[in-house]
């Protein structure tokens, strides 16, 4: 009887698959399910994110709080994501309520994107988003080294409104080997996020980028912003302004990553819409790892020279912004940075960007 019985089992286990039903090659049911979870998922991806960032800034200017404590960041974002074709996001920035709880800028990204940049080499983008413009404002604030953007995307990305988020329409996509090419091009209402066309001939902003990616360790990136103008919107203001740049990304393996970033352009609300521009270092390592809590520190500089008007030296403003950011879980990140301002000495640049020394302590949580 044992040796019936071991026979059978010895003839059950050399019977093909097919033969009891299942396909050749097919896998157990579990790694089968696990399969099409994942299909599941590639199609139809749903994701919630939020950010929540505390500074605490200390500052020898006068016009300022000799320390001060304040939330740079407080989003919250929702993303929704079909098989690679179909994409909308939805953010907005908490932080912005006044104490009376009154909204001051709540909404920030808020678009639908249909297409596959990579397959197809072409998405086209409709809502509120960034212009493809700067490299250092394209930048999400996740993978930025420094506390702040700095004086020159203060300047010529929202002061001047080159770049920054705006109403409008944009195609984008990526080419080549390993995604070398990438382009984007879009048409803007112009006056910034959360604003209304303040136009009415039907004039609209373009703003355009490439990027090359000639071998893993370098970037390279061209851009250029062209804003139009309805002559009702004032007497001073031009038919037309641009801004231009260049930008390179290096990265030395984990131990040194160098960006390096220039902007020229019309600086079209000062008087004779003189040439402004400006250039940018920075570098930071990511090569010093501790034995704890997946530990790393990031030392960093950063270096910028903006001249609001080329025609004069006086109005250059210097700024160097060293520091070190302690990373925890992939998460978490206590930025540690001084911040030192030098302008020149025309009267009016030295009232918007007054001389300065802060310390910046920043905890920040990317969820």
């Amino acid at each position: 009887m044992k040796l019936s019985l071991a026979a059978l089992c010895a003839l059950l286990l050399a019977i093909p698959p097919a033969a009891l039903g299942e396909e050749p090659g097919s896998p157990p049911a579990k790694v089968e399910k696990e399969q099409d979870r994942k299909k599941k998922d590639d199609k139809n991806d749903f994701d919630a994110r939020a950010d929540l960032y505390v500074l605490w800034a200390v500052s020898d200017a006068l016009d300022e709080p000799a320390n001060e404590f304040s939330f740079t960041r407080a989003r919250a974002g929702l993303r929704w994501r079909y098989d690679r074709l179909l994409e909308a996001k939805l953010q907005v920035e908490l932080s912005e309520f006044s104490t009376d709880g009154a909204d001051l800028d709540l909404l920030r990204d808020a678009y639908l994107a249909v297409g596959d940049p990579v397959r197809w080499h072409a998405r086209v983008t409709a809502g509120q988003f960034k212009r493809p413009f700067s490299r250092t404002e394209l930048f999400s604030f996740r993978r930025l080294p420094t506390v702040g953007r700095g004086i020159t995307n203060d300047w010529i990305v929202r002061e001047l409104v080159y770049g920054s988020r705006d109403i409008g329409v944009m195609v984008d996509g990526r080419a080549g080997a390993g995604e070398w090419f990438g382009y984007g091009v879009g048409v803007f209402n112009g006056p910034g996020r959360n604003a209304a066309e303040a136009g009415l001939d039907g004039s609209k902003d373009v703003a355009a980028r490439l990027d090359f990616k000639p071998s893993e360790w370098i970037e390279l990136g061209v851009n250029t912003s062209l804003k139009v103008f309805d002559r009702g919107e004032g007497p001073d203001v031009p038919r037309f302004s641009w801004m231009a740049g260049l930008d390179v990304l290096f990265r030395g393996g984990k131990w040194v990553q160098v960006l390096g970033e220039g902007l020229v352009g019309e600086a079209w609300v000062l008087p004779g819409r003189p040439l402004t521009w400006s250039a940018l270092l920075m570098v930071s390592s990511d090569a010093i790892r501790l034995g704890f809590w997946k530990a790393r520190l990031e030392p960093l500089v950063k270096a910028e020279l903006l001249v609001r008007d080329a025609g004069s030296m006086d109005t250059a403003v210097w700024m160097i912004q060293p520091g070190v950011n302690l990373h925890l879980f992939k998460r978490f990140r206590l930025m540690v940075q001084g911040e030192f301002l030098l302008p020149g000495t025309d009267e009016a640049t030295r009232l918007e960007i007054p001389e300065r020394m802060r310390l910046l302590v920043q905890l920040a949580l990317d969820l």
